[in-house]
Order: C-alpha cells, then structure tokens, then sequence
C-alpha cells in the first residue's frame, strides 16, 4: 500500500490522454493524434520498466485509442468533405441561376408598368429607379449580382435583359434573356 502511494502518475501518459482527446478535433486532429500515439507508448514503455516509481498505464493506453481513433476519422471527415463541397457548389450555382431569372422578370415587369404609366420604355434602369415611387430598387446594367453580369436595353417600344454568368458553371449554368416580354434561355458556352 505504501509502494502505491510513492508512484507518481507518469506525466506523458496524461499528456498522451490530454493530445489523444485533441485529437477529435475535426482538420487539426493528425497532429495531436500522432502526438498522443507517441507520448502514450513512450510512457507504457517506461512505466512498464519502473512499476515501482510510477504509474497512469490507463491514462496512456486510454491516450493511445484516442490517438487512433482521430487517425481513423481523417479518412471519413475527407470522403465526408469530398460529398459536401460538390452538393453546396450545385446548390449555390442553382441559386444564381434562380436568381438571375426572377431579376430579369422583376425589370421586366418594372418596364412594363413604367411603360404602361408613361406611354413608353425608359431610357435606362437609372428611370425605373429614380421614378416616384421607384419601379426597382437598384440598377443593374453593367452591374455583377449573384454571380450574373446583367445587360439591360431600352428604345421607346422595346427592351432587352440578359443576365450572363460571370463564370460558365461555376458562378450560373444558363444565360437567360427577356425580350419585350418573351423569356428565353440558353445553355452557357
């Protein structure tokens, strides 16, 4: 009994269970699990050759399993990412495509009822802005929203819209144009 009591715990057996914990940690995981894997076999190996003088075998074997347990999540985390990184790329992309699509219909919709109320087109957007009460709220010839370079024309009886990805499929997938009230779209090049 007095023998336990003069073992001291062996201080990288806690520093293995401590590192083998950090090893959890998602991305910076590897390095306090290699860490955590050597503290803790260095300590086995020199408490198993001191028994007398110190202790905290548990401490470094529960440090050891950490340490493989954050090595064996790497490979998971990396498919996991490999899954996930594609799908939100798709969905933001799908996002810009719908957003560029209803922008060109609210202009649209916004130069006709400007033309309805005054007899013809605007000039520019500029007139569907500065309007009382304004039509949009911003302008968006020559301006890049949402990953879409959008181009807005007017004469007196006509208008032409398109929204142009500023990067094919990456930032939109679509060019998508309203002519005098007739949308189309087409596949980017």
């Amino acid at each position: 009994m007095n023998e336990l009591l003069k073992q001291k715990t062996h201080g990288l057996a806690i520093a293995s269970l401590v590192l083998g914990c950090l090893s959890l940690i998602p991305l910076i995981g590897l390095l306090f699990s290699l860490l955590a894997i050597i503290f803790g076999v260095i300590a086995l190996v020199t408490i198993s050759n001191n028994k007398q003088t110190y202790k905290g075998v548990g401490l470094a074997i529960g440090g050891l399993a950490l340490g493989f347990i954050g090595i064996l999540m790497i490979p998971i985390i990396a498919m996991l990412l490999a899954i996930t990184i594609p799908n939100v790329l798709r969905a933001r992309t799908s996002a810009n495509d719908a957003y560029a699509q209803a922008t060109i219909r609210t202009i649209a919709t916004a130069a006709t009822s400007y033309s309805a109320t005054n007899g013809r087109y605007p000039k520019t957007d500029l007139d569907l802005v500065e309007s009382n009460p304004p039509y949009i709220s911003r302008v968006y010839n020559g301006e890049t929203i949402h990953g879409y370079a959008y181009s807005v024309k007017f004469s007196p009886d006509s208008y032409t819209i398109v929204a142009t990805p500023e990067t094919c499929y990456a930032t939109g997938t679509k060019i998508f144009t309203m002519k005098d009230g007739e949308a189309s779209e087409s596949k980017c090049k």
